[in-house]
């Protein structure tokens, strides 16, 4: 069965290259350090979804993604730019998270930016999710942060791994930064 994606934000995209035993419901968000996104306005707004996976960036620290309500497997890392200092990327899952790592992405914008990575057993499928926040790749998409994951996911996968990337990209669909993941077998939905 295809995965079906739910997008929370319109400058935020999901890209897949699997199919799954189980369907899964994904949301991104960037939270901008709770200034806009308050954690019961997030639990408030996916009460009829019921997402099975939230990728959030910019998030604060004190345990705000533990109270939002729709899962009790929490992945964080601090996003380590200047520019982002204080905040934090998120995974939020109903299913286990077994294992995670933060990847750091050079490129143009700020710096370092990246993902994290959070390796997720659902239905006995193994699944890896990047929550992620990369500047945008306008002045040249082979000096992009984008460029720079697309080079990391290619040394650390195989075509057929089952990977998710969601979050906020700064680009808008079909930028030459977006279409190196379209060339790289990822779908927007």
């Amino acid at each position: 069965m295809k995965q079906r994606v739910l997008l929370g934000v319109l400058f935020f995209s999901i890209f897949q290259n699997l199919v799954l035993a189980q369907e899964l419901t994904i949301v991104a968000y960037n939270v901008e350090f709770s200034r806009t996104a308050k954690y019961s306005k997030i639990t408030d707004l996916h009460a009829p979804l019921k997402p099975d996976i939230i990728g959030f960036s910019e998030v604060p620290n004190g345990g705000w993604t533990k109270k939002v309500v729709y899962g009790n497997h929490i992945l964080q890392y601090p996003q380590l730019t200047h520019k982002h200092y204080g905040r934090f990327k998120s995974i939020l899952s109903k299913h286990p998270i077994v294992e995670g790592r933060d990847v750091v992405t050079q490129g143009d914008g700020w710096k370092p930016t990246g993902a994290i990575c959070g390796i997720i057993i659902s239905e006995g499928d193994t699944v890896t999710v990047y929550s992620l926040h990369v500047p945008t790749g306008i002045k040249d998409s082979l000096t992009s942060a984008s460029f720079d994951l697309i080079k990391y996911l290619e040394l650390n996968h195989r075509v057929n791994d089952k990977v998710i990337l969601a979050g906020y990209f700064n680009d808008v669909n079909y930028s030459q930064s977006m279409n190196l993941y379209y060339k790289n077998g990822f779908e927007s939905t």
